[in-house]
């Protein structure tokens, strides 16, 4: 049985705060943000999201990810 969860999947123009190969505890969440120069394409003014780690250690992923999109002028607006 699992007691944590590991290695949350990356994703196209963004970053989490994941520190690799260190366990995520149940309840708690990894926080995704767009990269530099880029947005949320649904939200400009989102700041980040969270996948959460459950007790089966695995983490529950949206089903529809957020996208993170280039401005049209290289920086967010």
């Amino acid at each position: 049985m699992k007691d944590s969860c590991v290695d949350p999947v990356s994703r196209p123009n963004m970053e989490s705060d994941y520190v690799t190969g260190v366990p995520v505890q149940f309840d708690q969440n990894v926080t995704y943000s767009c990269a530099l120069g880029t947005f949320f394409e649904n939200d400009k003014d989102q700041a980040s999201f969270g996948v959460t780690c459950n007790d089966t250690g695995d983490f529950l992923y949206p089903v529809e990810w957020p996208q993170c999109v280039e401005s049209k002028n290289g920086a967010k607006s």
